[in-house]
């Protein structure tokens, strides 16, 4: 099954959820800590990978 939000940034996810974007990329960071993400491609046109 194919999520409609596979592709998204952290400006959206920060609007979608009403938190700011500093908010989204320090919880994107302590799931890259906890090994539940994975960066996959470069800052700009990489993406973030579910383990």
């Amino acid at each position: 099954m194919e999520n409609k939000d596979a592709h998204t940034s952290a400006q959206k996810l920060a609007e979608k959820f009403g938190v700011t974007e500093k908010t989204i990329r320090r919880d994107l960071q302590l799931l890259k800590q906890q090994n539940l993400i994975t960066r996959v491609g470069a800052n700009k046109n990489g993406y973030w990978k579910v383990n």
